[in-house]
């Protein structure tokens, strides 16, 4: 079965970015539609289990209650929700009513409807999904920080991390109160901050080049029970046909100071472009701006008054 809907502008991703932005939209009578690859909004935030402290607007509030504040929001909004749903393909093509040429965008959902969604704009809030490098997922093998983390039971375990950032050091401090019998920290390099890298005893950091053997649970000779794996985030890349967008040696898509990619109807806001220090606050802030931009352009382009 598939449907066909047609909508000014759709936004892929219900994190923080996209929610913003797709509320932002609909706020100012922009037909809109959302999708959200997870079962409720807000991304990364529903595998935070932590405190937030510094975002003036969630004080002392954690991941899952910012999710269900974005959730609650996106069902109030008159605009097209998809839930559980993912885009498997964006390209371009002419839509068959007006001969207009739209960006479409086929999307399936967990009950395997297909829809063809065609667009004036597309933005891109996919987020990112913590790096694997060549590990495969394991039950012993955690990736990324959040609730895996934190419901892990690390008493009386050795315990590898591995990765050089802020993740890794943050962890290593939070794995340590939970009575591990051991833990090591292995990096290439150390990008931490000195904040952070001050509370790990340096008899417990190996700065050197590694290698991990998954079959053995090992890392270089020494076994572990688990390993904490924070090698960092990469880009939840959709597949297109007939776009290229342009992307940094980091693989993040490069837009200019509106978030615009090289695909002049494309936006990518949030962790997927190539701005530095994402953050909460930042994504919802890209995700204002676009939606004021679009506004602007339709305007000018008496699409909506």
């Amino acid at each position: 079965m598939t449907q066909i809907i047609s909508v000014t502008v759709l936004v892929i991703g219900a994190g923080p970015a996209g929610t913003q932005c797709a509320m932002a939209l609909d706020n100012q009578g922009i037909k809109t539609a959302i999708i959200n690859k997870q079962k409720i909004a807000g991304g990364l935030q529903n595998t935070n289990p932590y405190i937030t402290e510094w975002v003036a607007v969630s004080y002392k509030e954690d991941g899952s209650s910012l999710s269900e504040k974005m959730e609650k929001n996106l069902d109030r909004e008159s605009l097209l929700y998809f839930p559980q749903s993912e885009i498997t393909l964006i390209t371009e093509a002419t839509h068959q009513e007006n001969s207009e040429k739209k960006l479409v965008a086929t999307m399936q959902n967990n009950n395997g409807i297909q829809t063809i969604i065609y667009a004036d704009y597309i933005v891109l809030a996919m987020g990112v999904s913590p790096k694997k490098g060549e590990l495969e997922p394991k039950g012993n093998f955690l990736f990324g920080p959040g609730k895996q983390i934190n419901s892990t039971d690390f008493s009386g375990k050795r315990v590898a991390i591995l990765g050089g950032g802020d993740n890794a050091f943050e962890n290593f401090t939070f794995i340590q109160g939970k009575n591990p019998e051991q833990i090591d920290l292995y990096a290439k390099k150390i990008v931490a901050r000195a904040d952070l890298t001050k509370n790990v005893p340096q008899e417990n950091v190996h700065v050197k080049a590694f290698t991990v053997n998954q079959s053995a649970n090992k890392v270089d000779d020494v076994e572990y029970d688990i390993f904490c794996i924070f090698y960092g985030w990469e880009v939840n890349f959709i597949p297109m046909d007939s776009i290229v967008l342009e992307c940094n040696h980091k693989k993040r898509y490069r837009v200019d100071s509106v978030c615009r990619t090289s695909h002049h109807k494309i936006f990518a806001i949030g962790e997927v472009n190539h701005h530095a220090y994402p953050s909460i606050v930042q994504s919802m802030s890209e995700g204002m701006m676009v939606s004021k931009i679009i506004a602007h352009e339709l305007i000018q382009n008496n699409q909506i008054f």
